[in-house]
């Protein structure tokens, strides 16, 4: 589940609306010339890339990815976030790139969250495990967010919920 198949007359993951070919390919395409007509798979850290430039460059963009959901808004800031587990971690700091870790294979990806999060009065609130601040997004981000999440937790079944998550 952490990958999934998009060509490139696809529209592209960072919800621009245009297609891959003619919108981010060429940040995503790490392949030699003579394979790019093949189907290609978007990885977790190819669209952390996609949506760490959109915020160093402050424009707005959200990109859905299975269960996560990354947003970049116009002040610099980027966010991962895990749906299924509620759990966050900033990508991006009013334009500067965060050290952050995401490690991803073909069989799992291990990301080092900063914060859970959850819905309180309408705001989306993201709550830090490490110094206890909190983050709380404006009303109208909160709900755009907040639908979205709502989108991928309708997508998740218990099994397939069982087969994401690893007990530790």
């Amino acid at each position: 589940m952490s990958r999934i198949k998009i060509g490139r007359n696809d529209l592209c993951p960072c919800g621009s609306g245009r297609k891959l070919k003619y919108c981010c390919l060429s940040k995503l395409d790490r392949t030699p010339a003579d394979t790019s007509r093949q189907q290609r798979s978007v990885s977790l850290l190819e669209a952390a890339d996609v949506i760490r430039q959109c915020a160093t460059e402050r424009c707005s963009r959200i990109i859905v990815l299975g269960v996560f959901v990354l947003c970049a808004d116009k002040k610099g800031n980027a966010w991962l976030f895990e749906v299924t587990g509620s759990d966050a971690v900033c990508l991006v700091k009013a334009g500067e790139v965060q050290k952050v870790l995401i490690d991803e294979n073909v069989k799992t990806i291990e990301i080092d969250y900063q914060y859970s999060f959850l819905e309180q009065d309408g705001l989306l609130v993201l709550n830090a495990y490490e110094n206890k601040g909190q983050v709380i997004f404006h009303k109208q981000k909160s709900s755009e967010l907040l639908e979205l999440f709502e989108q991928v937790r309708k997508k998740c079944t218990p099994e397939l919920l069982a087969s994401l998550h690893v007990d530790q």
